[in-house]
């Protein structure tokens, strides 16, 4: 066995199968949807840097802050960006994407191999961190590039004297106008050059003048001396600076958002879930390794100068600076993790004790393992954009082509996407540059909006009389339930309301919604079943609604919803909500809402085999207990009462709210299997739960029965003379 994994044919065909699968993976990463609102206000960067031949010194891009200063300091980004979409569209900034990551993972196995580790144990290390990268295509990505290039420049003059180092100067100038994660440059060559002092120092006996004759520490001194100086070469020089600080000190804007809070200690004391356990992971092997390697040293019994010489003193410094700033802001995970890849990398050969086969055979595992977890959820799309109705297009377009007047009222997470479409046209009440232009004090009354009080002191402040929210926001359902704005228009992911006025009365007449909204709860539906006139005024807006929108998912899943609750539907009305909640499939084929109410529907027009294909993908894509009661109802009507109560015996174990009919259908199938006591417990637990007026004659007839061959007559006749008191159960 082990001379076959011995064999140079086979380790170049399981190295060469390693670099293929994880070139493959870092493909699936990249080639995927933009799923990032900022993107969009970085791409407007772009556009106007080009059309205006300039760099940005002030805000442009709202109300609030016009004026205001503010410096781009991602601005190479923005530009390689927008001129990547602008001839190339998203398939050429998903390529961009791809040679980072392709670039970041290459500088880091170049400066893992300088140890002769193995290529395979390499890239097994370094698929452990895979889980914790952020791809979003921000400035952000590049941040990890600049870092392991640095990595390598910096080990391999350490064993190679390579002349790479002469390049990082250069290479921090680009840094500095592209992300501001620029500092970390002057960092790693601080700690290269400090690690060294200290070796220096214990050699030359502390005479400064050896001290100074020594060619490594001078090389160490004048790139990192270099690197600081090259941070100053930016459009915006020093105050480049001051915009660091102000990010990092804006603890109001930056802590309330969740990728920039600081970590608890204890997340390294317990398993957690991936992702953050592959953090935890790395974190351990590194620090046990580093501690190992430690030992080692002090096992040597050099005298203090060989023991200083011989300590790792640069990897025990960047495992501490950087695992200090990954728990200050948990955003740094991915970078952090990438360093004790190659840490781990860089300690872990000399205290291997497997034989090499095993651990090729473990390594191909985890490949394999990573290779399909990412295939089944990387969502490969070569021309990926945005989500499918991810962002407020409709709304804007509505926006636009009715010419709406401002200020706009905006939610921040939307900020980007708005820029890049309504800009110069509308300029916003904020975005996501929050912690870079707008003050702590801002974003507190912004966050604080939902209390009465803030909310008219805002409004009364800014005057804004045009909004754009996302459906189901805290401050859309706020506005909607103001009598001062009027509902004009809602596509799948936003909607637009209007302050009432003279001059908007007109249009506000045209264009309201006063019924149908999309946050429509279910519960609602029954109160429109028993009133023929608001039914027929929310099906006139919902047909409104579907001529206004080019795919009213909304419209389609609340006609498909009124059709089930309202007993008085058609055969017409089902028709036509299935064909409606058919198309929602198509556009949405994983959405598991779609294929649940499809499955209900399929159920009411008696096309059992249909519910059930349904409900099962329902499932599939999102175990809940309703999609498993789908399934158990579809076996119950096509006889399969065995299969309907396995089923339904696993259902309680799933998330989610039980559904009444799982008591009512459940109640049936084990009447059908002789366990009458059961059947009546749980058809008492269905008639509790539902409505008086929902209770039928043949629920009551059921407890009959279930009585009866219980042998209770009088409980029997009680429910017998019950259903007899309703109109005729249905045969």
């Amino acid at each position: 066995m082990l001379a076959f994994f011995n064999s140079k044919e086979i380790k170049r065909a399981f190295t060469a199968a390693f670099v293929i699968a994880f070139a493959v993976i870092l493909l699936l990463l990249s080639f995927r949807e933009i799923i990032s609102n900022d993107f969009w206000w970085h791409l407007a960067l772009g556009k106007w840097m080009l059309a205006t031949n300039s760099f940005l010194m002030n805000d442009i891009f709202s109300y609030t802050f016009q004026g205001q200063p503010w410096l781009n300091s991602t601005w190479i980004f923005d530009l390689v960006i927008f001129k990547l979409f602008e001839s190339t569209s998203y398939i050429g900034l998903n390529i961009f994407r791809f040679f980072v990551f392709g670039g970041t993972f290459f500088f880091l196995y170049k400066a893992a191999r300088l140890k002769n580790t193995s290529i395979i144990l390499i890239l097994s290390i370094f698929l452990l961190t895979l889980p914790q990268m952020r791809p979003f295509l921000r400035p952000e990505i590049t941040y990890p590039l600049f870092l392991s290039f640095f990595l390598w420049a910096l080990y391999a003059y350490k064993y190679n004297r390579s002349k790479l180092i002469y390049l990082l100067p250069l290479i921090e100038v680009i840094w500095v106008n592209t992300h501001g994660s620029f500092l970390a440059g002057p960092i790693l060559t601080g700690i290269f050059f400090g690690s060294e002092l200290i070796r220096a120092i214990t050699r030359s006996d502390n005479q400064v003048r050896k001290l100074l004759k020594q060619p490594l520490l001078k090389t160490y001194f004048f790139i990192f001396l270099a690197t600081v100086l090259a941070t100053l070469v930016s459009p915006y020089g020093y105050k480049i600076y001051l915009l660091l600080y102000a990010i990092m000190s804006d603890q109001e804007s930056l802590r309330s958002i969740a990728e920039w809070r600081k970590q608890p200690i204890t997340n390294f004391l317990q398993i957690t879930f991936i992702p953050l356990s592959t953090f935890i992971l790395l974190t351990w092997a590194s620090f046990i390794l580093l501690i190992r390697t430690i030992k080692n040293c002090i096992k040597q019994r050099h005298t203090i100068p060989r023991f200083i010489e011989s300590l790792p003193l640069e990897d025990m410094v960047l495992f501490g600076v950087f695992l200090y700033f990954s728990i200050q802001y948990g955003r740094l995970n991915f970078t952090f993790s990438i360093l004790l890849a190659l840490l781990i990398s860089r300690h872990i050969t000399p205290f291997l004790t497997r034989k090499k086969a095993a651990l090729w055979i473990t390594a191909f595992a985890l490949l394999s393992f990573s290779f399909v977890l990412y295939t089944q959820h990387s969502n490969l799309n070569f021309d990926s954009g945005p989500r499918a109705f991810h962002y407020p297009e409709e709304s804007i377009t509505f926006t636009l082509n009715n010419k709406l007047s401002g200020p706009l009222f905006n939610n921040y997470g939307d900020g980007g996407y708005l820029i890049w479409h309504l800009y110069p046209q509308h300029r916003l009440f904020i975005d996501g540059r929050t912690p870079n232009l707008y003050d702590n004090n801002f974003y507190w009354y912004y966050r604080s909006l939902n209390n009465d009080n803030i909310f008219e002191k805002i409004s009364g402040t800014y005057q804004f009389n045009l909004a754009l929210l996302p459906n189901g926001s805290q401050l859309a359902n706020k506005l909607s339930d103001n009598d001062e704005w009027a509902l004009v228009f809602f596509d799948n992911a936003s909607q637009v309301l209007t302050r009432r006025s003279t001059s908007t009365s007109e249009f506000i007449e045209d264009h309201e919604y006063t019924t149908y909204s999309p946050n429509m709860p279910e519960a609602a539906f029954n109160a429109f079943c028993n009133n023929d006139e608001a039914r027929e005024k929310l099906e006139s807006e919902l047909e409104r609604h579907m001529t206004e929108v080019k795919y009213p998912l909304f419209s389609w899943l609340i006609t498909a919803n009124l059709t089930i609750e309202c007993d008085g539907s058609t055969h017409e009305d089902y028709a036509r909500a299935v064909n409606f909640m058919e198309q929602a499939i198509e556009l949405q084929p994983n959405n598991n809402e779609y294929h649940y109410k499809l499955g209900v529907l399929y159920l009411e027009i008696d096309r059992y085999e249909d519910a059930l294909s349904e409900f099962k993908k329902s499932y599939s894509i999102a175990k809940s207990k309703q999609s498993l009661t789908g399934q158990g109802i579809a076996y119950h009507n096509m006889g399969n009462y065995q299969k309907a109560e396995k089923l339904f015996k696993k259902t309680p174990f799933l998330p989610g709210e039980t559904p009444p009919e799982y008591y009512q259908i459940y109640g049936r199938v084990s009447y059908q299997l002789d366990n009458n006591k059961k059947a009546i417990e749980l058809l008492h637990r269905y008639l509790d739960l539902i409505d008086i007026d929902r209770i039928t004659a043949q629920d009551y007839l059921d407890l009959s029965h279930a009585y009866e061959d219980n042998e209770e007559p009088e409980k029997a006749t009680e429910y017998l003379e019950r259903a007899a008191g309703l109109s005729k159960p249905s045969e």
